[in-house]
């Protein structure tokens, strides 16, 4: 990363993962997700999932409705960078 072009970033959501296709959005098989390509990165050290904590999510763009409170998942501020 060589620059925030986007300036908002999201701590509210843990990362994507196999659980959250399953249970939020009824997914019968669902991909592992940004949490499992995670796991699979750090299983190696010995990391286990108990032991990865909630991460800085930098390309989710992530709102808190100002009148119901409710989180809503949005596109991406984000884009490919032109070099």
């Amino acid at each position: 990363m060589v620059e925030d072009t986007v300036g908002k970033h999201d701590f509210l959501l843990t990362p994507c993962s196999a659980d959250t296709f399953r249970i939020i959005y009824g997914h019968s098989q669902p991909h592992k997700g940004c949490f499992g390509n995670l796991y699979d990165a750090l299983k190696d050290y010995g990391i286990t999932t108990d032991n990865i904590p909630v991460t800085f999510n930098i390309f989710m763009n992530v709102s808190i409705e100002s009148e119901t409170g409710k989180v809503a998942v949005l596109p991406p501020k984000s884009r490919k960078a032109v070099t």
